[in-house]
């Protein structure tokens, strides 16, 4: 595709002059006996290549006399097709990647030192994601003596910054993750009722996106009663009795990009009136942190936002005593954004960096009171814009006048 041919010559022109660039798929890891762990494609190779699939390397050169963009695929193996299926061929790699030199790995070796005597090669680029257990970037030096003689480079950090800002293709595959989620969602609120067990309401959710041909962003939580004030519980194996809310926090991915919402709901339909209080408070935050996005401001700011409304109404409705920070903490103990992209927590913006047009982030204040059994969190996808911000799902329901309404409704 052309997008990741643009964003394979804006890396390039990032990089000093007679450098080799070597970037890995990712290969297969091994779970127990003759079964491996589901394949993730490293998600910075995706991103430049569009290619989804183990052991697949990216060769990039550039030197003033010539650039070299190239794909090393595994050669078919026409026994293990039996088993597995086929691997991709050089056609399919040019037409996703849009890459025309597509060679086998085994011409990798050669090459590279060919490279690197004619073109008298100074640096070599590698994508090194801190990882203690598994550099993919390391371990791709280790196989090529010749480039232990280069400068030795990172360049995550480099594409990680590209992949902060999403273009138009970006914010509709995430659009698209967004579409499909909300439909999930309604799936479930479709057979929501006292005595359902979390993991029924997950396998609706499940369902919807097999549906349409999808796969989870991450590990759903469906979390009711007291569950919900675990912040990553994913057991998901309880009953959620009459009067109790469940918490979910799920997302779908389309071509690799994330939807994560998270959405609370009465398991009955109707909010108890303590319910409703602190829930009309989380949304408060949200609806608070969302109306102050616009560029250049701070992840830290919308976190400094969401404690300072928990500060006030918190004490406003007896939760708490003293309106302080500490106080805060003891129900409220997450940040409330991310940036959200090929990954959930996705890459490319710390914490104090100015936001700018074309971030897409989270807004997800929680409240989680053990004490009472009450865990809510309230979650959006927000994209940033050069004046402010567009919820991208805004069409989700929130509401709690909605959220009863859509359960009389079924009733009747």
């Amino acid at each position: 595709m052309i997008f990741h041919k643009k964003k394979r010559s804006e890396l390039l022109a990032q990089i000093e002059d007679k450098s080799i660039v070597l970037l890995s798929s990712g290969t297969l890891i091994k779970k127990s006996a003759d079964e491996n762990y589901p394949f993730s494609v490293n998600r910075n190779f995706y991103y430049l290549t569009g290619v989804d699939e183990a052991d697949v390397i990216l060769l990039m050169i550039k030197n003033k006399e010539q650039n070299v963009q190239e794909l090393y695929i595994k050669k078919p193996d026409l026994m293990m097709e039996k088993w597995v299926g086929k691997t991709i061929s050089k056609e399919e790699a040019k037409t996703r990647s849009m890459i025309d030199n597509v060679l086998y790995l085994d011409e990798l070796s050669h090459n590279i030192e060919e490279y690197v005597k004619n073109y008298g090669l100074k640096n070599v680029y590698i994508d090194d994601e801190s990882n203690e257990l598994f550099r993919l970037g390391q371990n791709l030096l280790k196989k090529f003596s010749v480039l232990k003689r280069l400068h030795q480079a990172d360049i995550y950090h480099m594409i990680t910054k590209m992949r902060a800002i999403k273009t138009e293709e970006e914010i509709e595959a995430i659009k698209k993750a967004i579409s499909i989620t909300d439909k999930g969602i309604n799936r479930m609120l479709d057979v929501m009722q006292t005595g359902i067990y979390e993991n029924e309401l997950e396998a609706y959710f499940d369902h919807e996106l097999k549906d349409q041909n999808v796969k989870r962003a991450f590990t759903t939580i469906a979390a009711g009663g007291n569950r919900a004030t675990v912040l990553h519980y994913i057991d998901n194996d309880q009953v959620i009795n009459d009067n109790e809310m469940v918490l979910f926090d799920l997302g779908a991915a389309y071509k690799h990009y994330c939807a994560d919402i998270s959405r609370t709901f009465p398991i009955n339909g109707v909010f108890t009136p303590r319910q409703k209080e602190i829930y009309e408070v989380v949304l408060l935050a949200q609806k608070n942190v969302i109306a102050a996005i616009k560029p250049g401001v701070t992840l830290a700011q919308l976190q400094d936002i969401t404690v300072e409304t928990y500060r006030k109404e918190l004490k406003r409705i007896g939760l708490i005593e003293a309106d302080s920070i500490e106080s805060v903490r003891k129900y409220y103990y997450h940040g409330v954004s991310h940036s959200l992209g090929l990954d959930t927590h996705d890459v490319g913006i710390d914490r104090d960096e100015p936001l700018r047009s074309g971030n897409i982030i989270t807004v997800e204040p929680g409240l989680y009171i053990e004490e009472e059994q009450i865990g809510i969190r309230i979650e959006d996808d927000v994209l940033v814009t050069d004046d402010g911000a567009t919820v991208l799902s805004d069409m989700i329901i929130k509401e709690i006048i909605d959220i009863e309404n859509y359960f009389r409704k079924k009733k009747v």
